[in-house]
């Protein structure tokens, strides 16, 4: 289990106290995570890799990232700042 490299994010809306921020970034193998640094806590996701919906859990601000899937993982994340 590892951060996931070459990841880029960015506050997309402040609405309501909520923020959506986009994240991506190279998911190299099961379990592997992805901070968003810009978030306190994550209320819910979306995230994609390899054409497919990513499974996940999270806590606090850390998302586990945990399909088999490898490659590509981009989507977004609504939660505190």
């Amino acid at each position: 289990m590892a951060e996931v490299t070459n990841k880029e994010s960015k506050v997309i809306s402040p609405h309501l106290g909520k923020y959506c921020v986009y994240v991506k970034g190279t998911k190299a193998a099961q379990n592997d995570t992805l901070t968003v640094s810009e978030l306190s806590s994550i209320d819910v996701a979306i995230l994609v890799c390899a054409n497919a919906l990513e499974t996940y859990s999270t806590s606090g601000n850390v998302i586990t990232l945990t399909s088999t899937n490898t490659g590509t993982v981009a989507g977004i994340v609504i939660g505190d700042k």
